[in-house]
């Protein structure tokens, strides 16, 4: 696991070398670009403005600071909140489609427990949920 784990980080960090290689290159191909349109200091000047202005952009986009954090919390409860109400139901849904015996069995072991003795089934229950 910790191998997975090391090929992993490893992963991440060769994608942002490359990424900011990229980024380094396309900023070299603009700057000479534009240095035979407007000459190089203004084209350097206007390559930086351009990668900036994008800065900004991606900023506004993902971080979003004119949301309060009371407004994220809450998208973020609602959110949470609507994936795990589903998950039980996706979960049986998906156990009776894939082990239908399997499913019968747990239904009669959990039956037969409540029949038995309610009580313990009972904490058993809560402690569960």
């Amino acid at each position: 696991m910790l191998d997975a784990v090391k090929s992993r980080i490893a992963a991440g960090i060769t994608g942002l070398l490359l990424g900011l290689a990229g980024l380094f290159t396309l900023s070299v191909a603009l700057v000479l670009g534009l240095a035979e349109l407007i000459g190089l200091t203004a084209a350097a000047f206007t390559a930086a403005a351009l990668l900036l202005l994008a800065t900004g952009v991606c900023f506004y986009l993902l971080v979003r600071p004119d949301r309060t954090f009371a407004r994220e919390a809450d998208e973020l409860k609602a959110a949470a909140a609507g994936a795990l109400a589903d998950l039980p139901f996706e979960t049986m849904r998906k156990m009776a489609d894939e082990r239908p015996l399997s499913l019968v069995t747990i239904a009669m072991i959990l039956g037969y427990a409540i029949v038995r003795g309610p009580g313990p089934a009972l904490r058993l229950l809560t402690a569960l949920v």
